[in-house]
């Protein structure tokens, strides 16, 4: 979409999505992805689906009070406003009394960059190397503690 709007600071110049901006049917294609929920529950199989994956601090209804957030921002009329807003590095550690922007912002990086946070639960975005490292050597212990939390309220 940071694309498709042109929107200022795109820090990947080379990812043009060429191919889906010259379609015929490029607008349809951005009004069906500007639809989508950004968490999906599927309450039978008891599994939440997100991109990259859910922050360590958030339960299930913070992380989809989150991604409505961002949901109602990309499908507003200040859509590419609030593109632009998304390429910076900070916060980069969770605070619940966070503004709404930063909230958005936050739940970004989680979601979607596929930060990964340190053991302080701080985005090191400098370091992807090394973040995904830390994140192979204590994932079972964050990310399988969330994943059980996650299952168990979830049903």
């Amino acid at each position: 979409m940071a694309s498709y709007f042109k929107a200022k600071s795109w820090p990947y110049k080379n990812n043009t999505f060429e191919a889906i901006l010259s379609d015929k049917d490029c607008n349809s294609i951005i009004k069906w992805l500007r639809s989508q929920r950004l968490v999906y529950k599927d309450s039978d199989l008891g599994y939440i689906l997100v991109h990259a994956g859910v922050y360590p601090k958030w339960d299930l209804d913070e992380t989809f009070y989150l991604a409505s957030l961002v949901e109602k921002s990309l499908q507003g009329n200040n859509c590419k406003e609030f593109i632009e807003t998304l390429w910076t590095n900070r916060p980069n550690k969770w605070n619940s009394n966070f503004s709404n922007e930063e909230k958005v912002s936050f739940f970004y990086k989680c979601i979607y960059k596929n930060e990964v946070p340190e053991k302080d639960l701080s985005l090191d975005f400098e370091n992807k190397v090394k973040s995904r490292r830390e994140f192979i050597r204590y994932s079972l212990f964050l990310g399988m503690n969330l994943i059980t939390k996650c299952l168990i309220n979830i049903k």
